[in-house]
């Protein structure tokens, strides 16, 4: 009995010294972690930025571990974030320099914090550069799967002095929405991404419930067939068109007093009025229209303004109407030229691009480009970083203020969307750097140099190998052909093989759970575009050969991805736009 009390107290004693040592790391480590005991305080008390300081405060529960307690005064000795609207303790911050989308990230004292802006907008913008810029956060693509969020022990704050404004007024990469609350929409948000004008085909909308102004088609009249029908263009000549959809503006403006802006962007439809050709054929090699529709154009908004002079017009310059007309449009209509600049990577494109710009500049006040960065239409990736640092640097040195692209990406473009909204946001970011950066957190370092060189091999091909082949080279249009699948004869299979064991490598250097299953969603989109490889070229890979890889199995390997939500609008598309 002796000897068991004895072994027993001993052990008490153990458990006594394992308590103690709990006891001291407490005291002396996590105090320190207890820096992140942080407070948060709404500054302006108003509605949205209450609910943006609780965005924040479950944000940084995820990363620290702890949720932050919201306070009603900023009287307080502990660690403490101040969120509001020009907070007025930042005296040399001149805030309607920053728009709307701006913002001030400042350390006020060692354990306070302001995050500031000039809207409600810019005001979320801030929190998710904080988050990132402070405690690593990256969304880099759609979900929590693809949220990269380091477990932060011991935050500090760090002595912050940012104010920041991004290079674009307008960031928007379709058919990502940010007024929509679903996974895409939120994750464009975090990126963020913005639509400040409305530019998109719209005519339908203004002459949907009449008949007066439809086109004469070879003679004929050229009917709508219902209010949403886009495969006509009104006659720009008509008499009185200018009066009607001047009315039209003033009576939508009214009903809608917040509204800030209208699209005056044409249907898309190649299909005008016999009356408005100009009989010259513009840079796409189309039948031109410009004068006609931009006259159009000019004497609505000019009616228009007399009422309501503070609305923004954005248009599409596009297709038949791409080219300036001969005079000046209303300091508050926007064009978004439409090119894809991929094309840049061609001097001679780049030059025609340049000079189109060139020229509209001198018809308006302000500008847009809208790209085309597919994406979802074809078999393999298109990262081309570099080219797109250089026209975003181009653009913004010539003081183009409005991008816009239709991107519809799909999960092994991978990088694209997050690299090309922070070149948005700042355009002199190093984009080799950025991919590194997107690889590294994706799938751990381990992996990323092999990711990285992934990406690396398909820019070679599409800003070297395809350029001056014959798809490149097809006409009558401002984007490449992306429905003719003849691009993928140009791939060669050394670049499918070395493709497929940079994609195996990287999976096998993954280190958890987390990167594993990014990378496996990888790896099941790359398989599709092996086997359409297989399908189009008839060349056999290894493993797959040309026999074996049949439609019915590529349709099957298709509505089994669509089953995940991010596949669904990738795998619509393969089906639309590639002939099986």
């Amino acid at each position: 009995m002796i000897k068991k009390n004895f072994i027993f107290n001993k052990s008490e004693g153990l458990f006594k010294k394992k308590l103690l040592i709990i006891f001291i790391f407490f005291c002396f480590y996590v105090p320190s972690f207890g820096q992140n005991n942080i407070s948060l305080f709404s500054s302006d008390n108003s509605q949205s930025t209450r609910n943006l300081t609780k965005v924040l405060q479950s944000e940084l529960n995820l990363s620290l571990g702890f949720t932050p307690k919201i306070i009603n005064s900023n009287n307080t000795s502990g660690n403490l974030i101040i969120l509001g609207l020009k907070n007025t303790n930042i005296k040399e911050v001149n805030y309607d320099g920053l728009g709307e989308d701006g913002f001030v990230i400042k350390t006020v004292k060692p354990n306070q914090l302001i995050i500031s802006s000039n809207s409600v907008t810019g005001l979320e913008f801030a929190i998710y550069y904080f988050l990132e810029k402070e405690l690593g956060v990256k969304w880099l693509m759609p979900s929590s799967k693809w949220t990269y969020r380091p477990s932060v022990l011991n935050y500090k704050f760090s002595n912050i002095n940012v104010i920041k404004k991004p290079d674009f007024i307008t960031r928007r990469m379709a058919p990502i929405n940010t007024n929509e609350n679903n996974e895409i929409g939120i994750w464009g948000k975090h990126l963020g991404l913005r639509q400040d004008i409305e530019y998109n085909h719209s005519l339908y909308k203004i002459f949907g419930n009449t008949q007066d102004f439809a086109p004469k088609v070879n003679g004929k009249r050229k009917l709508a067939k219902s209010k949403t029908d886009q495969t006509w263009q009104p006659n720009f000549k008509a008499s009185g068109i200018e009066n009607y959809s001047s009315t039209f503006l003033i009576n939508y403006f009214e009903k809608n007093p917040s509204v800030k802006t209208f699209s005056l962007g044409i249907n898309d439809s190649r299909i005008f009025d016999d009356g408005n050709n100009s009989g010259r054929k513009n840079h796409f090699g189309l039948k031109d229209y410009s004068e006609p529709y931009y006259q159009w154009v000019k004497k609505t908004v000019e009616i228009t303004n007399k009422k309501f002079p503070n609305k923004k017009y954005g248009l599409l310059a596009y297709n038949n109407v791409a080219s300036p007309p001969s005079f000046s449009l209303p300091d508050n209509v926007v064009p978004f030229i439409t090119y894809e600049r991929l094309r840049w990577v061609d001097p001679k494109l780049k030059a025609l691009d340049l000079q189109l710009l060139n020229t509209w500049k001198q018809r308006v006040k302000e500008i847009g480009w809208y790209d085309y960065t597919y994406g979802a239409s074809y078999i393999v990736p298109r990262p081309y970083f570099a080219t797109m640092s250089n026209y975003l640097n181009t653009a913004n040195s010539n003081n183009v203020k409005h991008y816009t692209t239709e991107l519809y990406p799909n999960i092994l473009e991978g990088p694209k969307p997050w690299i090309l909204s922070k070149l948005l946001w700042d355009v002199d970011l190093n984009p080799d750097q950025l991919l590194l950066e997107w690889c590294n957190a994706a799938v751990g370092e381990d992996s990323s140099p092999c990711l990285k060189e992934f990406y690396d091999l398909w820019n070679i091909f599409w800003t070297k190998d395809v350029v001056n082949s014959s798809w490149w080279n097809l006409q009558g249009t401002a984007y490449l052909q992306f429905n003719n699948t003849s691009y993928i004869n140009l791939i060669p299979v050394g670049y499918m093989e070395k493709s497929d064991q940079l994609l195996k490598l990287a999976l096998d250097r993954t280190k958890n759970n987390a990167q594993k299953s990014r990378m496996n969603e990888i790896m099941e989109i790359w398989e599709l575009a092996k086997m359409n490889y297989v399908y189009f070229t008839k060349n056999s890979l290894k493993g797959l050969s040309k026999s074996s890889v049949t439609k019915s199995l590529i349709f099957q390997k298709m509505n089994s991805l669509s089953q995940n939500p991010l596949n669904e609008k990738y795998v619509n598309l393969l089906k639309q736009y590639n002939k099986y």
